[in-house]
C-alpha cells in the first residue's frame, strides 16, 4: 500500500530501537534512532567564566575533534 508520509499516523512514544527512513544521496536508507542521537550532542568549553543567571552567547563556529 503507498501512502504519502504526509497521510502516516504520527508516533506516540519513541524509543532507541525505533528504526526511520532517511533520504541519503537520493536514495531511501533506514537508520536507527540510537545512532542518530549522538550527532545532536554537543560540548562547548569556556575561556571565561559565566555567571548564574546571565545571558551568554555561545559562538557561531564550531570545532570538530
Amino acid at each position: 500500500m503507498n501512502r504519502k508520509v504526509s497521510e502516516l499516523p504520527e508516533a506516540q512514544q519513541i524509543s532507541d530501537d525505533d528504526v526511520i527512513m532517511i533520504l541519503q544521496s537520493n536514495e531511501n536508507k533506514k537508520a536507527a534512532i540510537d545512532k542518530l542521537l549522538p550527532l545532536k550532542q554537543a560540548s562547548v568549553t569556556l575561556d571565561s567564566t559565566v555567571n548564574a543567571n546571565t545571558n551568554y552567547t555561545v559562538p557561531f563556529y564550531y570545532k570538530v575533534r
